[in-house]
């Protein structure tokens, strides 16, 4: 080979590696998928099919957790998803690949505890209204899904997520000193969630704090099943310090499912929501079932 060849062929090699560096560096990163079952999630991640989650899992800002429509999912005993980022579930819009449905739901359901005595993540936890610890030894505690104030409302849709069989987070509400329960929490988060489904939930199946003024289409809610400890069992929805006359939480078309004790104080039947110091403005609400229907002290928006 003479001299010029060698050259030639040595230029030829050199911009064959340079074209391959190129490509290497505008290679988008591929979304990892069902990949994660406890820990941080700090990319894109998709989870489809059957996908079994065996600690808590935290969607960290600027990340993005994509459900596809029809995925179940298995969590663990006491354990939470925990949505600092952004959570896509079954909605074209924000990046799944279809739109659920009834027939097509993300459905998370919660395992029972393997030891019905032992003591769960939310006895130690502290009470910021006397400083001491809630002493709730439920192994099942701190079962849900909690959306933060850090998620962007574009990229962040419920669409037909059902849950079951979760016990609740606790939320300290600011504008009452007291801890409540939700199995979905909207903390200062205010996303649209389109045919939410609820089941066996202890203790409320929505509570929503801090200004959070979440839009809800259609939905289901039911209040708590909890029988352990009575002072636990929650509303459908719960709402303190929740939307603003200008921006009230929206719930078009609900459901709500309440309990058949009766409707004297001596019944122990339950409102199906609990509303105060907040903005609500619920457009044909529906209770097929249950003793009654009431708020306590809260200001509501007419029906838009």
């Amino acid at each position: 080979m003479n001299e010029n060849r060698m050259k030639s062929f040595t230029l030829v090699s050199l911009m064959v590696l340079t074209s391959l560096s190129a490509l290497l560096l505008v290679m988008p990163t591929a979304a990892a998928s069902n990949h994660t079952q406890s820990g941080v999630i700090s990319g894109t991640e998709t989870w489809s099919g059957s996908h079994t989650v065996t600690g808590s899992v935290e969607v960290a800002p600027g990340a993005k957790l994509i459900i596809q429509p029809g995925t179940t999912i298995t969590m663990a005993n006491g354990t939470f998803l925990h949505v600092r980022g952004n959570l896509c579930a079954a909605d074209t819009s924000c990046g799944a690949n279809g739109m659920g449905s009834n027939s097509s739901k993300v459905t998370f359901t919660w395992s029972d505890p393997s030891n019905w005595s032992a003591r769960g993540n939310c006895y130690w936890l502290n009470n910021p209204s006397n400083g001491q610890p809630l002493y709730n030894a439920d192994p099942s505690c701190y079962e849900g899904i909690l959306i933060r104030d850090t998620i962007d409302v574009q990229q962040t849709k419920l669409n037909h997520l059902e849950l079951k069989n979760a016990y609740g987070i606790p939320r300290f509400a600011t504008d009452i000193g007291e801890v409540r329960y939700g199995a979905l929490v909207f903390d200062g988060a205010s996303p649209t969630s389109t045919g939410l489904l609820f089941e066996d939930i202890n203790t409320s199946s929505v509570l929503i704090i801090d200004l959070a003024s979440p839009h809800f289409v259609g939905g289901t809610f039911t209040v708590g099943v909890e029988e352990r400890v009575e002072s636990l069992l929650g509303q459908a929805i719960q709402a303190y310090g929740a939307g603003t006359p200008n921006n009230p939480v929206t719930m078009d078309s609900p459901v709500f499912t309440g309990t058949d004790s009766g409707c004297s104080s001596q019944d122990n039947g339950r409102h199906v929501v609990w509303a105060q110091k907040s903005f609500l403005n619920i457009d044909h609400g529906v209770v097929p079932s249950g003793d009654y229907y009431s708020l306590g002290t809260s200001a509501l928006t007419p029906p838009m």
